[in-house]
């Protein structure tokens, strides 16, 4: 809008409000600072009375990629080169009242605020002018934009190759607490069963068949046998049958563990895995995060990787050794205990007997 249209518009909305006007005369005023600019402008009639309208822009404190606009009329007096504009309780600015004094084309307000009154001057000039202002204001503002833009982008970069560091890092420390978790479990099992335990019932249930089927054997011998000494032979073999039934009760604790067994190798074997595969991509990732902004990203997880992957793997071999070794002793057990049984069962059918 051209000065003088605007000049005329105002002259027309106090008209249109019932405002008598006699020799009206406008006068404009304007200033532009670094993040604000201002326009004042008003009609005085020949008794000093003003009429006008403030205008003021300015780039948003709280967000400087925005511009805030406060219109307000006021009502007000001049006498000589003092002014007083004042404005309504419900304006922008709650009844205030500026003071002023105009000298040599330029307009000087005093504006009052919580603390210490505002001071302020502008100068004589046009709305064109006041809008020149303004553009510059806006391409402040356009360009705070694109700065915040950029710093928005960077720290997005920043926030995504932290993550990924951090993603390559936790796989790197789950691998790690598998192998953890799976030797813990394979040292309590050794102990319970190739060690100790399932080993120890091994020898105890053979100790126990070789004595019933020494039993059997020994009351075998009687001669001459009567059938019903030959019945308790017979008995006695059927016990030797009862102790390899506890051997395959034995059998299926044996498998039972095993499933246990593999179940924590193959969390070893997996923590192995996970750790080899993602340790590289943290020093990969913490590289580009350095590169990226400009500091090291300190980590202590892939140092420690290569180590404890060295040693599970020397665990896996002894623990796997050891499971071997205990299977070799459970079938040699099974396959005693298993014969014991076929020659318990076979020797009744040797001996003659008679009433």
């Amino acid at each position: 809008m051209r000065p003088s249209a605007v000049v005329v518009s105002l002259v027309v909305l106090l008209v249109a409000f019932g405002v008598t006007i006699t020799q009206a005369r406008a006068d404009e005023f304007y200033e532009v600072g670094q993040n604000d600019a201002i326009y004042i402008a008003w009609t005085q009639d020949s008794s000093g009375h003003l009429q006008g309208q403030v205008e003021v822009v300015s780039i948003d404190p709280n967000d400087s990629t925005r511009l805030k606009t406060t219109n307000s009329a006021f009502t007000g007096t001049r006498s000589g080169s003092d002014i007083s504009l004042t404005f309504g309780l419900v304006s922008a600015f709650s009844g205030e009242t500026w003071t002023g004094h105009i000298s040599w084309g330029k307009l000087s307000l005093v504006i009052p605020t919580s603390d210490v009154p505002q001071r302020l001057t502008l100068k004589s000039g046009s709305f064109d002018q006041f809008n020149q202002g303004v553009s510059g204001l806006k391409d402040s503002v356009t360009t705070n934009a694109a700065r915040a833009a950029e710093v928005s982008r960077a720290n997005q970069q920043r926030v995504s190759l932290l993550n990924a560091v951090e993603e390559a890092a936790g796989h790197v420390q789950d691998g790690g607490t598998s192998i953890d978790s799976g030797l813990s479990n394979l040292r309590e099992m050794v102990a319970k069963s190739p060690d100790g335990g399932l080993r120890e019932q091994y020898a105890q249930e053979w100790q126990k068949m070789e004595a019933v089927w020494q039993k059997e054997q020994s009351e075998g011998q009687v001669i001459p046998m009567t059938c019903y000494q030959k019945s308790q032979v017979e008995y006695e073999a059927s016990q030797v049958d009862y102790e390899l039934s506890q051997f395959n009760y034995l059998d299926s604790q044996v498998e039972y563990t095993k499933g246990l067994y593999n179940g924590a190798m193959s969390n070893v074997v997996n923590g192995i895995a996970e750790a080899t595969l993602w340790a590289p991509l943290v020093d990969e990732r913490a590289r580009s995060f350095s590169q990226s902004v400009g500091r090291a990203y300190n980590h202590s997880v892939v140092s420690l990787t290569a180590p404890k992957i060295s040693s599970a793997r020397k665990s896996l071999k002894y623990f796997a050794a050891r499971w071997d070794d205990f299977m070799t002793y459970v079938n040699g057990y099974d396959k005693r205990a298993k014969q014991q049984d076929d020659d318990a069962k076979a020797f009744p059918s040797s001996i003659t007997c008679s009433d």
